[in-house]
């Protein structure tokens, strides 16, 4: 009789803990929904910088757009969303992006080269250079990243 009590102590226990077939069964939808958007959204991605790169700033923020509401954590599209808006002369949102972009991914040195664009364009060029310096930490080896540095460094007449 006790052991026919302790399965049964378990199995509701089990059940209002959320492990019960149902609760699996929705997780497991959750799961699969999760990948499968962001399989769309990486698609979408791909089809925004085809449009950035060709010129259609105004399709590639739509598309970018869509892939956003399916992976709003994925940096790489933050970045491209970023640059976007670079083009689009929309600053605040660029840095924004750039923001959320540093957030999900901190190891992005993308994120920092392009924050250190938009801070030379609003002239505070010890930000900029700051960002710069970053993103030569993070990928030491990218030619872009330390000419933006170096480059800082002259117009701010500092030797290091």
């Amino acid at each position: 009789m006790r052991w026919k009590s302790t399965v049964v102590a378990i199995v509701l226990a089990a059940s209002f803990a959320g492990c019960s077939p149902a609760a699996k069964k929705q997780t497991d939808k959750e799961r699969v929904t999760k990948q499968w958007d962001s399989t769309r959204a990486k698609v979408k991605a791909t089809l925004a910088k085809d449009q950035y790169e060709g010129g259609s700033f105004d399709k590639a923020r739509q598309t970018v757009n869509e892939a956003l509401v399916m992976a709003p954590e994925n940096a790489s599209i933050r970045v491209l969303s970023a640059k976007i808006a670079i083009e689009q002369a929309q600053l605040e949102v660029a840095e924004r992006e750039l923001r959320l972009a540093r957030q999900f991914d901190p190891k992005n040195p993308e994120a920092d080269y392009l924050s250190g664009v938009v801070f030379q364009r609003w002239q505070k060029p010890d930000v900029a250079y700051e960002f710069y310096t970053h993103a030569c930490d993070k990928a030491p080896a990218e030619l872009a990243f330390l000419t933006a540095k170096a480059e800082r460094l002259v117009g701010m007449n500092r030797a290091h």
